[in-house]
């Protein structure tokens, strides 16, 4: 019998230019782990035929660009510009969504199970690096703010604009700070989100988010994780130092190992 759709729950992510197999482990994988919500995705440049096989795994399509009246924008900054006015247009029928990058991502158990119901959920990469050390953050928050803004932001973690989940409400809160921190920069460049997130989390005071440790059986931003240092069960899923199953994997493709695995236990 065929799982009915909680309409209640979406998770949206945007994919440009993808081929299908770049895509699938994304949606397969979350699939697999019972989630019975939403998988929305906001495409353009994508082939007719991945797209159909996506509608076919019950995959809602919703064609868009990143060309906004005012200015250019990145797919990655201009992305939530349209998450946005796509949540808006929901008026109330979603409670609960997530926000995720889409080619780096696969999940290893349902995403929202177990993460608190209320704020805007974000979550640290390794804590021992920050805002001011890492080249790419580093280099974002200058650009997209100064070097004044970067020196005072300096010594914070990175929370990764890749992930972050949470009720209507908050995430719409969130929206609201991201899209208004997007616009107001003279340009929009890639890590212009990184840095416009980084700045609600640390800068702004925002009440609405909740910020996570990197070691959360949530969400794992393994994009600066070692080689070799990607906690594994007796399963060889990726958990946590408690053992506990991460739930959602991002930049999984930086650890060959683990991009193969779960491959392998996907197709």
């Amino acid at each position: 019998m065929e799982q009915s759709t909680d309409v209640r729950q979406a998770v949206l992510g945007a994919a440009t230019g993808y081929a299908l197999e770049q895509v699938l482990p994304f949606v397969v994988s979350l699939k697999k782990t019972g989630y019975a919500g939403r998988i929305c995705l906001f495409v353009w440049d994508m082939d007719q035929g991945a797209l159909r096989v996506l509608e076919r795994l019950g995959v809602e399509l919703y064609p868009c660009a990143s060309q906004r009246t005012d200015k250019r924008y990145t797919v990655t900054g201009g992305r939530f510009f349209v998450f946005r006015e796509f949540l808006l247009g929901q008026k109330d029928r979603l409670e609960r969504l997530m926000l995720t990058d889409v080619r780096d991502v696969a999940f290893q158990r349902d995403p929202f199970t177990g993460l608190s119901e209320t704020g805007a959920h974000c979550f640290l990469e390794r804590e021992d690096h920050c805002l001011g050390s890492e080249t790419f953050n580093a280099d974002a928050m200058r650009r997209a703010y100064g070097e004044d803004a970067l020196r005072e932001l300096a010594d914070r973690p990175i929370s990764c604009v890749g992930v972050t989940a949470g009720d209507r409400d908050s995430m719409l809160a969130y929206l609201d700070a991201l899209t208004d921190e997007l616009a107001a920069m003279a340009e929009d460049f890639f890590g212009s989100d990184q840095a416009a997130h980084n700045r609600i989390v640390h800068a702004a005071g925002a009440a609405f988010v909740r910020l996570h440790g990197s070691d959360t059986p949530h969400v794992l931003h393994m994009g600066l994780v070692p080689p070799g240092d990607v906690p594994l069960d007796a399963r060889r899923a990726v958990c946590n130092s408690k053992g506990d199953v991460v739930a959602v994997l991002h930049q999984y493709d930086r650890h060959p190992e683990v991009a193969a695995r779960l491959r392998e236990s996907l197709f």
